[in-house]
């Protein structure tokens, strides 16, 4: 296992791999030569599941093996934070999670490397939570340096066209939305409702529906609504129902560093400063977005953490 660790974080820094050399991420699975390859979907364990099509997703761990080499298995989990190479724990944007998110059980995907290609098979997909309803369903919170970060929980369902629908069934979405992820971004859950509608674009005759229909969510006291000081609308506001928490620190999910809301990263920000009295500003911010899988540092990811910090 420490040689496999050590490969693993070799690969991740960059260092070290010839031209031309594919190097398989994870952890052996040790098994006897008289057992088949399996391929099922287990929950946390060895628990089959119903025959439903299932794909890889963030946060699921993986059993694969490669093409031509079905008695080296190897598990690999996937993750949306800092890479762990001793658990065998890889960021999303790596080209093995790239290769497998979406893909099925039993399916063969190809890994592409700058200088390399190698086609794996997915064996088996584990997934400590399952999805209920319209939203995944988050697990217990993660640990980064002592900072305790909530899974995201996302919404996920369909939704009638604004433009067709009843203001009623328009603002149930959205507070389903906003009920789930809440606190979020406005223009987030404005973007969810249009993909889930099916619609590739907010233009402005879409954002105007949707917000009326949030209009009477915040007038029946169903949202709270969280403006900056002198701002009108919801463009950046953020939105929480009653009685969810003001500010929650969780892992980015599939937000994107933009759609953080401002308050939850000041949050993070003087969270890791308490840990580490003695950072500088500039290696607290590169510290938050190695949590959060991110690489660069640009004006615009810098003023964002500056604004962030001097939120009271």
């Amino acid at each position: 296992m420490d040689h496999v660790a050590s490969r693993l974080e070799t690969l991740l820094s960059g260092a070290g791999v010839e031209i031309g050399e594919t190097v398989l991420l994870g952890e052996t699975v040790e098994r006897s030569d008289e057992q088949p390859v399996d391929a099922s979907m287990s929950q946390g364990g060895p628990e089959e599941l119903d025959d439903e099509p299932v794909f890889i997703e963030v946060g699921d761990t993986v059993l694969y093996h490669e093409v031509g080499c079905g008695q080296d298995i190897r598990r690999v989990s996937i993750v949306r934070g800092k890479d762990d190479p001793a658990k065998a724990i890889i960021n999303d944007n790596k080209p093995l999670a790239v290769a497998l998110l979406g893909a099925a059980v039993g399916e063969t995907v190809t890994v592409r490397q700058p200088t390399s290609e190698l086609d794996v098979v997915v064996n088996s997909i584990e997934r400590p939570e399952r999805e209920i309803g319209e939203a995944m369903v988050a697990g217990a919170s993660t640990s980064v340096d002592g900072v305790e970060l909530a899974l995201y929980k996302e919404w996920r369902g369909e939704a009638a066209d604004p433009r067709r629908a009843s203001r009623r069934s328009v603002a149930e979405t959205l507070y389903a939305i906003i009920e789930t992820e809440g606190p979020v971004l406005a223009n987030r859950v404005y973007q969810i409702h249009v993909r889930a509608s099916c619609i590739q674009r907010l233009g402005p005759q879409l954002r105007r529906i949707l917000d009326r229909a949030l209009a009477k969510l915040e007038r029946d006291g169903r949202v709270a609504v969280e403006r900056a000081t002198g701002e009108r609308g919801y463009r950046n506001a953020v939105l929480r129902t009653p009685e969810t928490d003001q500010v929650r620190m969780r892992e980015i999910g599939p937000r994107s560093f933009d759609e953080v809301p401002g308050s939850e990263l000041g949050a993070l920000v003087g969270a890791i400063k308490t840990s580490k009295a003695d950072a500088s500003s500039d290696e607290i911010y590169r510290e938050i977005l190695d949590i959060y899988g991110l690489v660069r540092m640009t004006a615009q990811v810098r003023k964002r953490f500056e604004e962030a910090s001097t939120q009271p």
